[in-house]
């Protein structure tokens, strides 16, 4: 089998398409795929037999002893409109450190963006224990940072809007946000479903 299209990564890494099913356990995706490292520019075709890494993996959620999740805030007015000021740059040295820190290279991947495991809309802080790389849409169907992002934008209105307290949110990101996805999001979207009236 011989592959003849590519996408490169600023980092030099050349991604195939898929030559196996993806495989999703509890936290953690698998995707099978041809990968090779080139030193010019330009596509190669790569023989099934060529050099290169036949699987790669990646979290969705991320490792506790690296991401255990901090916040700088547990005061409900103080987290709520102040995201974006409590936001620091994202600059390239500190974005290598967290890739790293995953056994990424450094460099800008479009597959990936770095999450604050904690919303800082809840009161996440922005340190390196709050920080990962979380896989986007493109790597991961289903447990991505475009559902994350969903989860987020509700709960942070969940909780200045006084329904639900900051601590037990925070509590539920920094322990499973996937496990507090389909709490709050799928469980909200069970509850509309039994309250709309029937046809």
């Amino acid at each position: 089998m011989t592959v003849d299209r590519a996408e490169r990564s600023s980092a030099g890494w050349l991604r195939y398409p898929r030559v196996g099913p993806t495989k999703t356990e509890t936290g953690r995706s698998i995707v099978i795929f041809n990968e090779a490292r080139l030193g010019g520019g330009g596509h190669r075709n790569v023989g099934r037999h060529s050099c290169y890494r036949a699987v790669g993996t990646f979290e969705v959620l991320p490792d506790k002893n690296l991401t255990g999740g901090s916040v700088r805030t547990g005061d409900r007015a103080a987290a709520c409109g102040h995201a974006k000021e409590s936001r620091g740059p994202v600059r390239a040295a500190r974005r290598d450190e967290i890739l790293r820190r995953y056994g990424l290279p450094p460099g800008t991947h479009p597959d990936y963006e770095i999450d604050h495991l904690i919303p800082l809309c809840l009161g996440g802080s922005d340190a390196r224990s709050n920080l990962w790389p979380q896989s986007r849409r493109s790597m991961e169907k289903t447990w991505n940072a475009e559902a994350k992002d969903r989860l987020e934008r509700l709960m942070c209105n969940m909780v200045c809007d006084g329904q639900v307290n900051i601590a037990t949110v925070q509590q539920a990101f920094a322990t499973n946000w996937i496990a507090a996805y389909q709490t709050y999001y799928e469980g909200r979207k069970r509850q509309r479903r039994k309250a709309a009236p029937s046809p």
